[in-house]
């Protein structure tokens, strides 16, 4: 015989196994995949399942093997791996609600749901309510649920106080110059800013490793330093990459989250930077834990910091450096594209178009969506009046490289050879310096996935690209694999402290009409 409908479960609190500091976070992230789900919950479930004991051979989260393939958060992730398997246990958790909610039920759906992880789905619907077998399991749960909404870190308490934060230490001399690099990128990252963030993040410690798994002397995840590094060979224990990155990485978060409930948008980015940008989307602001928020510590360093003479003047100039004395020599282009805009001369040395003439033994070659195949062009960006081009002065030949934009110059690295994609209509663009193609970070399906120097391969998608016309000359260059069109880091933000784009990295987005940081020219 069923229960008496869907009743709450039990009033009384049952102490379980405190939560490992290591899942705190990943507890409070992965509970926001719905509203019925919390922290609490969440911890209660896991405790039932595995007491917490990360050696459980189901996995902290107990889920059976068809639940696991079918919730884990990706085709390659480790049953070991405890962080995929609370979110693939807070996903079943939502899905079975939504079930229950589209078969008609109400009340608490979370005791329902657990309900039918016990005694199945189509009992709980037969019953419309928790089976008498299911009764003592989902009661159990609910206790130990309200044991863990009283303890850290997910008793939410407005007067919960935070520690006092330690005195500030002076910025080492040795990294006062990556930390003017980073505070350059964008003018809403400042120096003194990312000085804070080091500060509260590792109180500039290269060394250390968080046990979240965070590393070097800012703290990156594993994720983000994978989306942030400079450069394959960049290494997040080396204060010279990984500092730079940071300053990268929050001015792309800082942008990404301006329009997140009118918060200031530093803020959103340090919980960004410690929770991950969809967490903090899914929360509507920084999440609500008994946790130390990178948001709040990181914001009581910052007047310290202003009052360091080191970190103010003129910040030093990103990526690349000044044209050399002896540029490299402009490529010889095979002839001019009738779909090509030159752009007015900046005064920079490159303004056009060469007038050289292609042998009159030579053929000329096909063309592919208006570009002549074989032919060199430079991307020139609509808002910016700069071109994609690699980083640094003699440019960068590393595979994993992240293409930026600078003013336009003669030199190769700025030059990008249009090859024809095995696929009809689309092209890949093979850079004139490196010999590398135009192509997405690893598994960039994501808008503000980054443009980087891959290994040319042209027949994968995500080196082909398709240009749309856009009017007035332009063009929407769209990647064959997402469907996105070529896009700047940033735009939002305006230009670096000099007044010109250079240093700011392309990425991919939707296409927006009328935002010209999407827009393109080729130059022959």
């Amino acid at each position: 015989m069923a229960g008496d409908g869907p009743a709450a479960v039990a009033a009384e609190a049952v102490a379980g196994t405190p939560v490992p500091p290591a899942l705190s976070e990943t507890i409070v992230a992965a509970s926001l995949s719905c509203p019925t789900l919390n922290p609490s919950r969440l911890a209660a479930q896991i405790m039932m399942a595995s007491g917490f004991n990360i050696g459980d051979s189901r996995g902290v989260a107990g889920l059976n093997d068809d639940d696991w393939k079918l919730w884990r958060p990706a085709k390659n992730a480790n049953r070991a791996d405890s962080e995929a398997n609370i979110y693939a246990l807070a996903h079943h958790t939502c899905d079975t609600v939504g079930r229950l909610r589209a078969a008609g039920l109400t009340g608490d759906l979370w005791a329902l749901a657990m309900a039918a992880d016990k005694s199945g789905f189509t009992a709980v619907t037969k019953a419309k309510g928790i089976p008498d077998a299911a009764r003592v399991h989902v009661n159990r749960l609910g206790a130990y649920a309200r044991w863990y909404a009283d303890q850290q870190p997910f008793r939410i308490d407005a007067r919960a106080t935070q520690a006092s934060p330690s005195a500030p230490i002076p910025v080492p001399a040795a990294y006062v110059a990556p930390i003017r690099k980073a505070g350059s990128i964008c003018p809403a990252v400042t120096p003194p800013l990312v000085a804070a963030q080091l500060m509260a993040a590792s109180k500039f410690d290269a060394n250390l490793r968080s046990p979240e798994g965070n590393q070097g002397i800012a703290q990156f995840s594993p994720e983000l330093w994978s989306q942030y590094r400079a450069t394959a060979s960049a290494s997040v224990w080396n204060p010279n990459d990984a500092i730079p990155a940071l300053g990268m990485a929050m001015c792309d978060l800082g942008a990404q989250l301006t329009d997140l409930n009118g918060a200031e948008p530093y803020r959103l980015a340090l919980a960004a930077f410690q929770w991950g940008d969809m967490t903090v989307r899914a929360a509507g602001g920084v999440p609500r834990a008994n946790v130390p928020q990178l948001a709040d510590t990181a914001p009581r360093y910052v007047s310290a910091y202003e009052k360091d003479t080191r970190l103010g003047g003129g910040p030093a100039k990103p990526g690349s450096s000044p044209t050399p004395a002896s540029p490299s020599p402009t490529p010889t282009p095979t002839g001019g594209s009738p779909d090509a805009v030159p752009p007015a001369g900046d005064g920079s040395q490159g303004q056009g178009p060469s007038t050289t003439s292609p042998s009159p033994a030579v053929a000329p070659p096909a063309t592919v969506s208006g570009l002549r195949v074989g032919q060199k062009y430079k991307l020139l960006n609509d808002r910016t009046n700069s071109v994609a081009e690699l980083p640094e002065w003699d440019a960068d030949k590393s595979v994993g490289a992240h293409v930026q934009l600078w003013l336009k110059r003669d030199q190769a690295d700025q030059y990008w050879t249009v090859t024809a994609a095995p696929a009809a209509g689309y092209i890949v663009f093979v850079n004139a310096f490196s010999g590398h193609a135009l192509g997405l970070e690893s598994g960039g399906t994501w808008n503000g996935a980054k443009i980087l120097q891959v290994k040319l391969n042209p027949s994968d998608p995500s080196q082909q690209w398709y240009l749309q016309a856009a009017g007035g000359g332009k063009w929407y260059v769209r990647n064959h694999a997402t469907g996105k069109t070529l896009d700047i880091l940033g735009d939002d933000l305006g230009p670096v402290s000099d007044g010109t784009w250079n240093g700011k990295w392309v990425e991919q987005w939707d296409i927006i009409p009328g935002q010209r940081d999407q827009l393109w020219s080729f130059i022959p």
